[in-house]
């Protein structure tokens, strides 16, 4: 039999393999926890950033000048967009955040467009001024509640004509075509209206339009959707085609968080973070309590010296 004075020289229980476990998932998660948790406080002040940016440029344009009119609008910041940002810089020109984000699948932001006045790192996969300007001229549509969708042109049936991505914004009940890397330029009905995506490929009047300002434009207007499929594996592509089938395929367009990357990265932190917080409070050690003289002791522990584990 135990006695009294020698509770306190009781053996520890040796450990199990699946508490061993425990403990090592536990660390693991907390690790895990610490770095959700510092990825969304980064990206929450990169989104701040991404703000203020887009609100310094639409009260410069729009703001300044008194702008009401969707088309005023429109034009008026793929101009300013195109004025401030018709450039690329090499890596060395801009912070190690930029660089990741610009090489990402996401490809380069509207914000560090804007903050260092360019549209393309040197050396990437998707070089290009179509997509980050059509990009940061969606992002400042979106602030000002005005509807806007990505357009894509793709290649025609001889393989030609494709391969550029510009902006479609919703006024006076149709959605008209703006291109903000072709410095803002608008093909126009014979009524002065900013000329439909339709319109456009139909007429080759209006299409033509181009030519007086660019003389050798290299785009057509013989196919396009408002999402880029080519991006995806093809595999990918035949499975949702497969799903939703090939006309609602044909028409769907390019989600609005795909065009503000930081902000979706950023929710998908605070949901790692809250379920990995989770995972913590789940995993957490449980105190170690002397079922001889704790409370609660178990009835005959001091015979047996049984220890018990309690919740904190």
């Amino acid at each position: 039999m135990l006695k009294r004075e020698d509770r306190g020289a009781l053996p520890r229980v040796p450990e199990t393999v699946m508490q061993r476990s425990r403990k090592h998932a536990y660390r693991v998660s907390v690790f895990l926890l610490v770095v959700f948790l510092a990825s969304a406080v980064l990206l929450a002040v990169k989104v701040i950033e991404q703000e203020l940016l887009l609100d310094g440029l639409i009260a410069d344009v729009v703001s300044t000048r008194g702008l009401t009119s969707h088309d005023e609008i429109a034009i008026a910041l793929s101009k300013e967009i195109y004025s401030r940002t018709n450039r690329a810089l090499r890596p060395d020109q801009v912070d190690l955040f930029t660089r990741i984000e610009s090489a990402s699948f996401f490809n380069l932001s509207s914000a560090a467009s804007l903050k260092y006045g360019f549209y393309e790192v040197f050396g990437d996969s998707q070089f290009g001024a179509c997509g980050t300007m059509s990009r940061t001229l969606l992002n400042a549509l979106w602030k000002l509640d005005i509807p806007a969708r990505k357009l894509q042109i793709l290649d025609n049936e001889q393989g030609i004509g494709g391969g550029h991505t510009v902006v479609e914004f919703f006024h006076d009940g149709a959605w008209r075509v703006v291109s903000p890397s072709d410095d803002g330029f608008v093909w126009r009905t014979e009524g002065g209206e900013i000329a439909t995506a339709r319109e456009i490929q139909t007429n080759p009047q209006i299409f033509a339009q181009i030519y007086a300002a660019q003389p050798n434009y290299p785009y057509l207007f013989d196919r396009y959707r408002h999402i880029r499929w080519s991006k995806f594996p093809d595999w990918f592509t035949s499975v949702i085609r497969s799903i939703i089938g090939p006309v609602r395929f044909n028409s769907m367009e390019t989600p609005r968080l795909y065009d503000q990357p930081r902000t979706m990265l950023l929710y998908g932190s605070l949901s790692a973070t809250m379920l990995t917080g989770i995972l913590v409070y789940w995993l957490r050690p449980k105190r170690r309590v002397n079922s001889l003289t704790g409370p609660g002791a178990v009835p005959g522990a001091l015979e047996t010296g049984e220890e018990c584990l309690a919740e904190p």
